[in-house]
């Protein structure tokens, strides 16, 4: 009896934490004043946001502490992820000499490792109501609806040349948090749901989420959700004439999309890069990239498997060429698909074309993208 009682209080801490984790994750902007000149939030979220980083790191190490008790779950998609940051970590500190950058990057780095290779032990799939799917979930809707909340009464000046940055520092960034977070709405509200409050929940909270993706004007954002939303209809169904109507719809819907919009149009009104100049120039750089890349920070990041190979050399980015390759052989060899992972990973995979979110250090992208690596969002439905 003692023994339930522990593993379920534990599964409560973890459940909180990493939700105020996830929430933490997804504050970008300290940087936002350089691409909207009027940018402004109140006084103490731009304190949260500034402080966010050092209270991840906590987080971090308070779930770690408690975790060291548990058998470390290696799998190859964790070491080949950890060796591509370990690469890309020493090659940043080869090019700057900044010592005080390689302990703080590779002791990070270390956490959210050791993090991802023993929660498996706490986050139970018999408990649901404090599952990993859940704390992702919950930490995402409290930063969505944050966002929400600051456009709707008007708390500072959010919105440049039209486009949400919300508490983010690029309508891109926050438009693909809100992309993932209605992504996650919507499989609890088609595959989970059948009392009438939590149908109301999930649906008023995926038009929340739908509303920002809206309103930052990310063309890649809104592709993702709907490739998120197609890819879990299309494999909840199991009629195969039901699976080709779906099918027809969104191939026709992304027609379309790509007919109506040309590339440029994927791009922030007045900035003078577009996605076709940042791969050009992305492009050029891998040309002159050698075996080891020049680090973050110095590249275009409008692609991230471009971005990878810059950043990291064409000796680097294999190790994450590899984690990308075993994921595409699993969509297409899996007889039986696992319905969330495979609505989420498709997208992501695509997305990652338009943007470069599979290098970032922490963020809300590839937080989700580590999760679908270790197996902790194989979902049961």
């Amino acid at each position: 009896m003692t023994i339930k009682n522990n593993v379920s209080f534990n599964n409560k801490v973890f459940f909180y934490l990493f939700s105020v984790l996830i929430f933490l994750s997804s504050f970008k902007a300290k940087n936002a004043k350089e691409e909207a000149l009027t940018y402004s939030i109140p006084a103490p979220l731009e304190v949260l946001s500034n402080l966010s980083n050092y209270f991840i790191v906590f987080i971090l190490l308070v779930l770690n502490i408690k975790l060291l008790s548990y058998r470390a779950k290696i799998s190859r998609p964790l070491v080949l992820l950890f060796i591509f940051e370990l690469v890309l970590i020493l090659t940043e500190f080869y090019i700057d000499g900044d010592l005080n950058s390689l302990i703080i990057n590779l002791g990070f780095t270390i956490l959210i490792v050791v993090f991802f290779s023993r929660a498996h032990f706490v986050f139970q799939e018999n408990v649901e109501k404090y599952s990993f799917f859940n704390s992702i979930f919950f930490g995402s809707f409290c930063f969505i609806f944050l966002n929400a909340i600051v456009v709707i009464l008007g708390l500072g000046n959010v919105i440049w040349n039209g486009r949400l940055f919300g508490l983010t520092s690029h309508p891109n960034f926050i438009g693909l948090y809100a992309a993932i977070f209605a992504s996650f709405t919507f499989y609890k509200l088609y595959n989970q749901c059948n009392k009438l409050k939590n149908i109301l929940f999930y649906t008023i909270s995926l038009i929340l989420g739908i509303y920002i993706v809206v309103i930052t004007g990310s063309r890649t954002a809104l592709l993702f959700a709907l490739l998120a939303i197609s890819s879990n209809v299309f494999f909840s169904l199991k009629r195969y004439d039901s699976k080709i109507m779906v099918l027809l719809l969104s191939s026709i819907f992304v027609l379309l999309f790509f007919g109506y919009l040309s590339i440029d149009d994927l791009d922030y009104t007045g900035r003078s890069n577009t996605r076709v100049n940042a791969w050009s120039n992305l492009l050029k750089q891998i040309e002159e990239t050698g075996l080891f890349g020049i680090g973050r920070g110095r590249g275009y990041t409008a692609n991230s498997y471009f971005y990878a190979v810059v950043a990291n050399g064409f000796l680097g980015s294999t190790l994450l060429f590899l984690v990308i390759i075993d994921d595409v052989k699993n969509l297409l060899y899996t007889q039986v698909y696992n319905i969330f992972y495979t609505s989420i990973l498709i997208p992501m995979l695509i997305c990652a074309f338009l943007e470069g979110f599979l290098l970032d250090t922490i963020s809300l992208p590839i937080l989700v993208f580590w999760s679908l690596q270790t197996g902790l969002l194989k979902v049961k439905v």
